[in-house]
């Protein structure tokens, strides 16, 4: 390579790496669907902090009721009816407490009295690195992730925590380098960190929320450690 690109490429990176931002990000199984009674199996977690909004409208209620299962140091977890949240410190020896049943939907996010149960077995803290903007064609730059994971469906323009979904995303597959564009578009690989300079230096295009801009790549690197969750049993 010449050494002017060389040159350019280093300058643009110094320039572009201008923030770090710390995020968690959670692994968990699927246990199946279980009855329940108003006598719950596993105790409500509603009137968390995190937990406020109405459930029956809460966007990625699986994600964030692993997160509160995290936050209060427990491993397994449930949804039901659409968005409710339920964990405990005894969760692991209570969920099966009325059989299995087959009323959750298959959104994951249980049914009428029916809990889609999850077990947590890694979480991970991701510091985020912003490698600043660059360019991006219909040859993609690094290809996109939209719709490969649980977090990133739905029309990324109206997606809350958009950077936040992205990064999560990419620490579950492993990924160094991720990258939003247009507002929330999510992308990332396993060689995004070499790819992600592909059509050329830093552009402008890239709007200040940090969700890059029209054929702009608002570009990440991530450093995370996974971490062996342990239940409170």
């Amino acid at each position: 390579m010449k050494v002017p690109v060389v040159a350019i490429l280093l300058l643009c990176v110094l320039h572009c790496v201008t923030s770090k931002k710390s995020f968690y990000s959670t692994l968990y199984d699927d246990l199946g669907c279980w009855n329940d009674t108003n006598e719950r199996a596993i105790p409500t977690a509603e009137g968390h902090p995190l937990l406020r909004d109405p459930c029956h409208l809460r966007l990625d209620p699986v994600d964030k009721c692993a997160r509160v299962a995290h936050i209060l140091g427990y491993s397994v977890f449930a949804v039901q009816a659409g968005g409710w949240c339920y964990t405990s410190k005894n969760a692991l020896t209570t969920y099966r407490r009325y059989g299995p049943s087959t009323a959750c939907l298959s959104d994951g996010k249980g049914g009428p009295l029916a809990n889609q149960v999850y077990q947590i077995y890694k979480v991970a803290k991701v510091e985020t690195y912003d490698m600043g903007c660059w360019r991006d064609t219909p040859d993609r730059a690094i290809p996109s992730l939209e719709n490969l994971e649980n977090l990133l469906v739905g029309d990324y323009k109206n997606r809350t925590n958009a950077i936040g979904k992205c990064v999560e995303a990419g620490a579950h597959r492993g990924y160094r380098v991720v990258a939003l564009q247009d507002g929330g578009m999510c992308s990332g690989a396993k060689d995004a960190h070499r790819t992600y300079q592909k059509h050329g230096k830093c552009s402008e295009a890239c709007k200040p929320d940090g969700k890059g801009g029209l054929w702009a790549n608002q570009v990440y690197e991530l450093d995370f450690q996974w971490i062996k969750h342990e239940n409170g049993n």
